[in-house]
């Protein structure tokens, strides 16, 4: 069987179908090369662009400032009385609770030894008295020298002065409310044996007396804002229990000077309580304002902790960022209070990337 010679045409076309599909391969090469580069200068752009970071403008806040703090109610006077001579409680006449007037009479103390000194006081400066009397008399007739009548005389003073004593020891058996108040506590019942609570600290005390009716409100502040609280500083206090109930008070005094332990500056503010609403020896919360100078402040996600120090990155005019060093305050809502390391009008980098360092190109977006 012969073959059949193929025609020119038949050739010609098998060539041009060769070459179209090598050129469209060629074209799919170049492309994707090409997508490639592209790629490439893309990636090489952003990375020497630096990354994309959110950045914020800092400027000053607010002067004023609201404080909430937590502080007692303690009464406004307390103390705790004891007996000044030794001996048996004869009387008490208050218990937990009683209401008591300055100067009422709460309880009596019998002592038979101070009742007997007291008695053979009397008869002695009665004595002397009269022998300073006897002795004036001799004096003037001539028949005791002015020497022995002297004596007399300062024997009489002496005794008067002794018995004078005895009798304002022999009042202390009679304790008395040094100023109106409430009992609120009780320690000793009549018959109980008492001691001179100022010669011995084992002396058993009789009761405590606190004056509610007029309270210290007390509480601490930082020493950050401790200048700004001055007497006349207006305070809102609540009960911990109840705080609904508010009262508007000034502050009455302020320590001149800051706790050694703690680095706070107690004040105090003066509270009417007459209708009892508040409980003295409870926990209160103060809420305050003060007007401070202006300043600075950051999210704390703009301060991060490199080597020991706080820092954040600044954002310069080139596009590159600086690690400046802080000096921090307080915290606040989530913002630092910058006592230096920026200026107005700088620009920080919220979270700054791990790995960011000085010098560094940054992409800021707005926070």
């Amino acid at each position: 069987m012969s073959e059949r010679p193929e025609s020119p045409a038949f050739k010609l076309g098998g060539i041009l179908t060769v070459a179209a599909a090598a050129l469209g391969v060629g074209v799919i090469l170049w492309s994707k090369q090409s997508g490639l580069k592209d790629e490439t200068h893309r990636r090489k752009g952003e990375v020497e662009a630096g990354p994309q970071v959110r950045v914020l403008r800092v400027g000053a806040q607010s002067a004023d400032r609201s404080l909430n703090l937590q502080g007692e109610a303690l009464p406004f006077a307390s103390t705790t009385l004891y007996a000044k001579v030794s001996g048996f409680l004869r009387n008490i006449s208050v218990d937990k609770g009683s209401p008591v007037r300055a100067g009422q009479v709460v309880a009596v103390v019998e002592s038979p030894e101070t009742d007997r000194d007291a008695q053979a006081l009397q008869a002695d400066a009665e004595n002397k008295r009269r022998n300073a009397e006897r002795s004036r008399a001799l004096g003037k007739d001539g028949l005791l020298s002015p020497r022995d009548v002297e004596q007399a005389d300062a024997d009489a003073k002496v005794a008067a002065e002794k018995l004078a004593s005895q009798a304002t020891l022999k009042g202390y058996q009679v304790v008395k409310a040094p100023f109106s108040g409430v009992v609120t506590q009780r320690f000793a019942d009549p018959g109980a044996l008492v001691q001179n609570g100022g010669t011995t600290s084992s002396a058993q005390p009789l009761m405590t007396l606190a004056q509610v009716d007029r309270l210290r409100v007390t509480f601490y502040l930082d020493a950050s804002v401790a200048s700004l609280v001055k007497p006349g500083t207006l305070v809102e206090v609540r009960p911990a229990e109840r705080p609904e109930l508010v009262r508007s008070v000034k502050v009455s005094r302020v320590a001149g000077a800051l706790d050694p332990r703690t680095r706070t500056l107690l004040a105090e503010a003066d509270l009417d309580n007459r209708d009892g609403a508040f409980l003295a020896g409870g926990f209160v919360q103060v809420s305050l304002k003060v007007k401070a100078s202006s300043r600075f402040a950051v999210p704390t996600e703009a301060v991060v902790l490199r080597d020991g120090k706080s820092v954040a990155a600044v954002l310069q005019a080139d596009g590159r960022v600086r690690f400046q060093v802080l000096q921090l305050g307080e915290e606040e809502d989530q913002r630092l209070r910058v006592l230096g390391g920026l200026q107005p009008g700088d620009t920080v980098v919220l979270n700054p990337p791990f790995g960011l360092k000085d010098g560094d190109r940054v992409q800021a977006k707005g926070a």
